[in-house]
């Protein structure tokens, strides 16, 4: 079997598809992995063959953030650039050099694993005739194939739907369109994310985290989260610090966030008011206040799995990856999310009573104080953690490899 795999976005959505690329080539697979060249060394240092697809510079204008002038009317605006900044320089540029990535490395026994955004990969396959597998990663994917009935399923559908509607009317049909006619494919005739859905749906997750059924006739498979590869011990200063500071709550805001002294500001006002220690995660430490005290260490990256162990609890984005990492550590979590996603993959947290959620745009010294102090104090949150971590919920090993043969058999 030979897997070409492509993803665009944060390390966030990057990290499954290391994952998976090296969980195939592990099995004696072959593999390769399309990415914006951003990623390059993250992929390449597992060994994985990589293929870049946009640019560097397409990576930077897409995780520009939207200026903030203090008006809501152009801010607004603001916003709403920085989403078709995002969408086309993230997702739609790379498009055509993804298509002929995959057209130069195919061969008979190629099978096609996407992003829900990695166009490119998805066009390829169709042409091609390739077996495509869509890579999901989160529940708030699959809203708008949420069973009809009921308010609840009405709405979801209709807020997925909506979004559609933008995408493909401002910025997705157009370009698409052409780059059909150029190579002699019909035009498509249903919605992009109906077009990315349409083939194999494998849910990175496992089928607990989502509390919805699927439409009927919609092929998902729910396999699990990604297994973490988290091995070895914790760098030193670290280890001696936890040894001297038990229990620590830590932060981490997400690689995407470019934007996050306030988020430190408060967490570091918040951990004086309560008088616990804490540990504090980030690459950016210009984000940092210009002054910590010995109760607060700052590292650049340390593993969660190493870590989440000695933690008392987890401040963090809402990533689905960070928040698999707690749920198997049974570490609380209080969910700070920016963006639809993660907004979504709170409420799935909260539902299971793991988590308290706090919005990124709420975040202050007052509110990080009052939602620790009771996400701390919350017997049944630390019983639900116990519970939960012991459910099966990682992709048990060999199972991919068997999930696509399985589709290319098809």
């Amino acid at each position: 079997m030979k897997a070409i795999l492509a993803t665009f976005g944060s390390y966030g959505d990057v990290k499954p598809f290391i994952w998976m690329a090296g969980e195939l080539m592990r099995g004696g697979h072959e593999a390769l992995l399309i990415a914006n060249p951003h990623f390059k060394e993250a992929i390449e240092s597992e060994g994985i063959p990589f293929h870049p697809a946009g640019t560097q510079a397409d990576y930077l204008a897409a995780a520009t953030p939207a200026a903030t002038t203090g008006s809501r009317f152009h801010d607004r605006g603001e916003q709403i650039a920085a989403s078709r900044r995002l969408f086309t320089c993230m997702f739609m540029n790379p498009t055509r050099k993804t298509y002929d990535i995959i057209s130069e490395q195919k061969d008979e026994a190629s099978v096609v694993i996407g992003h829900f955004y990695a166009y490119g990969a998805r066009l390829a396959a169709e042409k091609h005739g390739l077996p495509y597998v869509n890579a999901v990663l989160s529940p708030y994917w699959l809203k708008g194939f949420v069973k009809p009935g009921g308010a609840t399923a009405f709405f979801q559908r209709l807020g997925a739907a909506s979004t559609t509607r933008f995408i493909d009317g401002q910025l997705f049909s157009k370009p698409m369109g052409a780059l059909r006619a150029g190579l002699g494919m019909e035009p498509l005739r249903q919605s992009s994310v109906r077009w990315m859905f349409s083939a194999n749906n494998l849910c990175l997750m496992p089928d607990w985290l989502a509390d919805f059924q699927l439409e009927p006739g919609f092929n998902a498979t729910f396999a699990g989260f990604p297994q973490s590869k988290e091995d070895g011990e914790l760098p030193p200063r670290v280890a001696e610090f936890v040894s001297r500071y038990p229990s620590p709550v830590i932060f981490t805001p997400g690689s995407a966030v470019t934007q996050a002294r306030s988020f430190f500001a408060a967490a570091l006002q918040a951990l004086q008011k309560l008088g616990i220690p804490g540990i504090f995660l980030t690459r950016s430490a210009e984000f940092l206040p210009p002054e910590l005290p010995d109760t607060v260490l700052h590292a650049d990256y340390v593993p969660l799995g190493l870590l989440l162990g000695s933690a008392s609890a987890l401040v963090h984005h809402g990533g689905i990856g960070t928040a698999a990492r707690a749920l198997e550590a049974g570490t609380p979590q209080l969910v700070c999310p920016r963006m639809a996603e993660q907004s979504e993959n709170a409420r799935a947290l909260m539902r299971l009573g793991v988590a308290d959620t706090l919005p990124f745009p709420a975040v202050s010294a007052e509110t990080m104080t009052e939602k620790l102090e009771k996400l701390l104090g919350d017997a049944s949150v630390r019983k639900n953690c116990a519970e939960i971590s012991h459910l099966q919920m990682d992709m048990p090993a060999g199972q991919l490899a068997a999930y696509l043969n399985g589709v290319i058999g098809r």
